[in-house]
């Protein structure tokens, strides 16, 4: 087991009466979204929601930027709102007032917390955490290359969701290929280039050695 240092930070939440409060992951929290972002990618998730906790009493709202307003009966749940946005474009939704969408029932803060979607004007660039990305172009990698892209822009809720039973890597990405925006294929694109960038330099040093 890995020693803490000074810099590691560990949060715990309680309750009134001092009880630990389990809190969910960032994985969790997205394969236990609600049903209107059921079309949202792992990417676009992170770039353009956020988990807030609620205040009061849990309730399906809007709320502004500015401060949190109640733009729907209290007690009703987005779905039975006449909401304009749907599962399609609640990420391209440019109203003032923010869509709450609930998490479902089996997530550990649903009764806590809800999914702040932002304007696509707040998107956040995500940044991965942890090993280099997998190069496309080298042999090597080209089934782990597939499996991140899938999971990084394929919808999905479980890993099942991500390919069939007995299909490889490549072959899933492939078959997903035409089906992704083309906003995702520049973000693939981009990643590649960024390795291609990185090639160059490493080349450059090493014929200046």
């Amino acid at each position: 087991m890995a020693e803490l240092n000074d810099n590691d930070d560990i949060t715990l939440r309680v309750d009134a009466a001092g009880r630990l409060v389990p809190t969910a992951t960032q994985s969790c929290d997205y394969q236990k979204r609600g049903e209107l972002l059921e079309n949202v990618c792992v990417w676009d998730f992170v770039a353009q929601t956020e988990k807030l906790r609620l205040k009061h009493k849990k309730r399906t709202t809007e709320d502004s930027d500015e401060e949190h307003q109640s733009a729907a009966t209290e007690g009703k749940g987005v779905d039975d709102l006449d909401s304009p946005w749907t599962k399609d474009t609640i990420l391209d939704y440019e109203g003032r007032f923010r869509p709450r969408i609930p998490f479902q029932s089996t997530h550990l803060e649903d009764a806590t917390h809800v999914i702040k979607v932002h304007s696509f004007l707040n998107r956040r660039v995500p940044v991965p955490i942890g090993p280099a990305l997998p190069k496309r172009s080298d042999p090597a990698f080209v089934e782990k290359h597939a499996r991140l892209m899938l999971i990084f822009f394929k919808p999905w809720r479980h890993a099942s969701d991500l390919r069939k039973v007995g299909q490889t890597w490549s072959a899933a990405y492939k078959e997903f290929l035409p089906n992704c925006t083309p906003e995702d294929l520049d973000r693939i694109e981009n990643m590649q280039l960024l390795h291609e960038c990185k090639d160059s330099r490493d080349a450059h040093y090493t014929e200046r050695r």
